[in-house]
């Protein structure tokens, strides 16, 4: 992918594909019994159906190799470090966001997480965290951000942290996914490499999967099932959370400017090597019109992922 008009495109007819295989899913899980749809096994088999053959067909569409398309530069463990202490940092934020959609829309990931603590906590971090964590980067940080890479870096991870966002086809997870998308972009724009998105990733869901698991622990009568919430607790959970992001955001803030700074000199000391030992290519312009951001096939993204949600709230739709 290297337009915008592409990588729409891309996205629009992913956001189909993604409403169809768990349709097919369904009816070979109901004919052969080899997995459960919500089960580990069925989230490994989902990510591979959704994002390892999309991958495939792109690179063999596209007549490129899968590196030439994601940024594959190795993390010196400086960032590693960095990386890891903003994706613990960043979680009381995300939480907040989680909370305040949960006022207004059924928090169904929450119910789904407890429900898959049966299977085991490294059944749920190879399901929920390492599978998700390698697939979706792959296609969002790796394939999509590079298909915006020339409208510039904020434009870039605002798209492609909405197409991450629309992606998981949730109201809830919406505005929370977002925010973790836009971070992503940033962490593979600043370290050229997709490790870095893979490692945040990993560290935000193993972590969310860890403190499930403690509070299993501490609180064993909630092991099975999801504790139901009344109205004031919601607003008790509002304020602790929005407490412990007030005190989280200053570190959070001061990791990603060192993040960034120190990230900045490496980049301006590439691109000045590059610009000193490097000759001067003449290339064709690309046609303006395939610089368009908001093209269709983004309108129809939106439209159709409104549309989709839309539905769960229309009787004739919840009750069929």
């Amino acid at each position: 992918m290297d337009t915008p008009r592409k990588t729409n495109r891309l996205m629009f007819i992913m956001l189909i594909y993604i409403l169809i295989v768990p349709v097919i899913m369904s009816i070979i899980a109901n004919k052969t019994s080899l997995f459960a749809i919500d089960s580990p096994a069925g989230h490994i088999l989902y990510n591979i159906a959704v994002i390892v053959l999309p991958l495939f067909i792109i690179t063999k569409v596209e007549k490129v190799p899968l590196t030439f398309l994601i940024p594959i530069k190795k993390l010196r463990w400086k960032n590693v470090l960095l990386i890891i202490l903003i994706s613990i940092s960043v979680q009381p934020i995300l939480s907040l966001i989680s909370v305040i959609s949960g006022m207004f829309f059924k928090n169904s990931v929450s119910e789904m997480l407890y429900e898959n603590m049966r299977y085991g906590y490294f059944s749920m971090i190879i399901s929920i965290a390492v599978m998700p964590a390698i697939c979706e980067e792959l296609i969002f940080r790796g394939i999509m951000l590079s298909g915006y890479k020339k409208a510039g870096i904020k434009k870039a991870a605002i798209i492609t942290g909405l197409f991450f966002a629309i992606a998981h086809l949730n109201e809830q997870q919406f505005f929370y996914a977002m925010f973790m998308g836009i971070l992503f972009a940033y962490f593979v724009y600043y370290t050229n490499s997709i490790f870095s998105s893979i490692l945040s990733h990993f560290v935000i869901n193993a972590t969310q999967i860890t403190a499930l698991y403690a509070s299993g622990i501490l609180y064993p009568q909630h092991i099975d099932t999801a504790p139901v919430m009344e109205t004031t607790d919601k607003l008790i959970l509002l304020q602790e959370s929005a407490y412990t992001a007030l005190v989280f955001t200053p570190m959070l803030i001061g990791l990603f400017a060192l993040f960034a700074i120190t990230n900045r000199k490496l980049k301006l000391d590439m691109i000045d090597h590059i610009m000193k030992h490097s000759k001067l290519i003449v290339i064709n312009p690309e046609p303006e019109d395939d610089k368009k951001i908001f093209t269709l096939s983004f309108w129809l993204t939106v439209v159709f992922f409104i549309f989709v949600i839309s539905c769960k709230y229309i009787p004739i739709f919840v009750s069929s």
